[in-house]
C-alpha cells in the first residue's frame, strides 16, 4: 500500500522534525529499498560497561514488510548495543504484538524508548540476550537513577 507507506514516511519525517535533531533520517523507504535508517541521539548501553560508559548514539534500520502494514516491520540496531531485548544479530525483539493500525511514528517512538531502557518496555523475563538481562537487573538495582538512560526519550514527539 503505497498510500500508507507514504503516510508513514511523512509521520516519521514529522517526528524527526519535532525531535530537535535527536532523531535523524538517514534514508526513507523507496522503490526497491523498503527501509528506514535512523540515527538516534539518545544514550544507551553499548556494552556491559554502562552506565559508567554510555553509547551516545545508535543507528537503527527498520525494514518494512512486503505486505506493510499487515506484517510487522523488523527493527535492527546497526551499532553495538548491550540490551536484554536485542539479539546478538541486532534484531530488536519488539515484545508487543504489531497492529496494522500502528503508524511508523509510534513504532519508532517505541524503539527509541526501548533502547533507552524504558522500564515499561524493557523485558528481562523474555530476553533476547540473557547476559544483558542479568546485567540490566544488577545495574538497575545498583544504579536506579541510570535507567532510563535518557528521560527525554520517553516523551519523543509528544507536546510539551
Amino acid at each position: 500500500m503505497s498510500t500508507r507507506r507514504d503516510a508513514d514516511i511523512e509521520r516519521v519525517r514529522a517526528l524527526a522534525a519535532a525531535s530537535n535533531g535527536r532523531l535523524g533520517l538517514v534514508t526513507v523507504p523507496a522503490p526497491g529499498s523498503p527501509r528506514f535508517v535512523l540515527d538516534l541521539d539518545y544514550p544507551t548501553a553499548g556494552s556491559r560497561r554502562s552506565p559508567a560508559e554510555k553509547q551516545p548514539r545508535s543507528r537503527v534500520s527498520i525494514e518494512l514488510a512486503a505486505r506493510h502494514p499487515f506484517e510487522p516491520p523488523v527493527a535492527r540496531v546497526l551499532t553495538p548495543i548491550f540490551h536484554p531485548n536485542v539479539f546478538a544479530s541486532g534484531i530488536v525483539c519488539q515484545g508487543a504484538k504489531w497492529l496494522p493500525s500502528e503508524g511508523m511514528d509510534l513504532f519508532v517512538r517505541r524503539i527509541v524508548r526501548l533502547l533507552a531502557f524504558d522500564p515499561l518496555l524493557t523485558n528481562t523475563s523474555s530476553a533476547a540476550n540473557g547476559a544483558a538481562a542479568q546485567w540490566y537487573a544488577a545495574q538497575s538495582r545498583a544504579h536506579p537513577h541510570a535507567f532510563p538512560t535518557d528521560r527525554a526519550a520517553l516523551t519523543l514527539g509528544e507536546a510539551p
